[in-house]
């Protein structure tokens, strides 16, 4: 019974829609989001990638998910579909990001060093993905110019070397004109003394909080956007 109504349908679409409807009928369904995004991944940096969960779509047509892979063990790699609804698709990616973050702090390391005789450097990566338009061998000074990189860092400091916050700043200053050719258009870094006993120890995930809380001297937080800059200089309590 089925088969004939199916048959039926087909007949009356031939007879008023042509064969126009009858590719829209058959037209076969495309991928799911999510798997799209994996494809593209794959497709894009030649490895196998494992989804950890979306992060929803939004009205405004964007879909959003966490990829990891075996290059970058323990990675949460953001890609965002969008306009995934439409046959205009594009995928941004933070991949890059993730992969240079120890070279990102290396480079950083290297500009604080000038300020300071000894430093350790910890990178956050940010949600923030690159554009589409990078491309995938790129260089770490490449990532870092891209348009929609941003930089998120905390730089660990001895409690007697680091007595004002100009010398964040300046650090700050010569990493953004050597790597840009100008201050850098969007960073958010912290600079933080320790004593010299928990000098080391602010890598630690679980303590990292604790010793801030309890051992710093003083922090300089340094954000810096293309409108201006905002310095934060905290002295210790007690």
């Amino acid at each position: 019974m089925l088969k004939r109504h199916f048959i039926l349908l087909a007949v009356i679409a031939m007879m008023f829609g042509g064969s126009g409807f009858m590719s829209w009928l058959f037209k076969p369904k495309p991928a799911p989001i999510n798997q799209r995004c994996i494809e593209y991944m794959e497709e894009r940096y030649g490895e196998d990638f494992i989804g950890l969960g979306a992060t929803g779509d939004s009205m405004t047509g964007t879909y959003s998910m966490y990829v990891t892979c075996n290059s970058l063990p323990g990675s949460q790699i953001s890609v965002k579909a969008l306009k995934f609804r439409t046959d205009n698709c594009t995928f941004q990616d933070n991949y890059l990001v993730h992969k240079y973050s120890n070279d990102i702090a290396a480079l950083l390391k290297e500009y604080a060093l000038t300020e300071f005789s000894d430093v350790n450097v910890y990178v956050s990566v940010n949600d923030v993905t690159l554009t589409e338009s990078i491309s995938p061998q790129a260089s770490v000074e490449d990532v870092i110019r891209n348009e929609k990189f941003s930089l998120s860092a905390t730089v660990e400091v001895r409690a007697h070397e680091f007595t004002e916050a100009v010398q964040a700043e300046r650090v700050m200053l010569k990493m953004g004109e050597a790597l840009c050719g100008k201050e850098l258009t969007t960073y958010h870094v912290m600079f933080i003394s320790v004593n010299e006993d928990h000098f080391g120890k602010l890598g630690n995930s679980e303590l990292s909080q604790a010793y801030i809380d309890e051992t710093y001297v003083r922090t300089a937080k340094i954000q810096k956007w293309a409108k201006g800059s905002n310095t934060v200089w905290k002295e210790a309590e007690g």
